[in-house]
């Protein structure tokens, strides 16, 4: 039995040694929540002056967290985190480019048909609309989730354990 006890406190101790900590971006009371390890890259703004930091994370310690080997910030600085979302971009830009494309693409078939006119009242209005509507897609490519003690998404430092 006094081999068990000592087998299993050496084992704690050997995890606790490996651990290391992440920020963890979570909604309090439900299970949505992101996590940002060291090599991660962050973005957020800050409390004091509304400066936005972009970079890796380089360091975390027990509260406070290091951006490119350069600034230290405690997780209390923090008024919000930028999350990128791709849905928005990715089809906003395609949008965009997808209409400039069948708009130019329309004007120059036409061209070398030689029809009048080279841009049609319906090819204006789809290509316009396709390039109007990825530009406003493109528009809420970010999200910013405020955090802090009284709003529902919070940062905080969590340990790792057992690599």
């Amino acid at each position: 039995m006094r081999a068990i006890c000592i087998t299993v406190v050496l084992l704690a101790l050997a995890m606790s040694s490996f651990s290391q900590q992440f920020l963890l971006l979570e909604k309090a009371g439900t299970f949505k929540n992101y996590k940002f390890f060291i090599g991660d890259e962050i973005s957020f703004i800050l409390t004091k002056d509304g400066r936005r930091i972009d970079g890796e994370i380089t360091r975390i310690a027990d509260s406070t967290f290091v951006v490119n080997n350069q600034e230290e910030f405690g997780v209390g600085d923090v008024k919000s985190v930028v999350k990128s979302r791709f849905f928005f971009s990715f089809f906003g830009y395609g949008a965009m480019i997808g209409g400039a494309f069948y708009l130019s693409l329309d004007a120059i078939n036409r061209a070398i048909n030689g029809d009048s006119p080279v841009v049609t009242a319906e090819t204006a209005v789809i290509g316009g609309a396709m390039i109007g509507g990825g530009w406003l897609l493109s528009q809420f490519r970010e999200r910013n989730i405020r955090v802090g003690k009284n709003m529902r998404w919070r940062l905080r430092v969590m340990p790792l354990i057992g690599n």
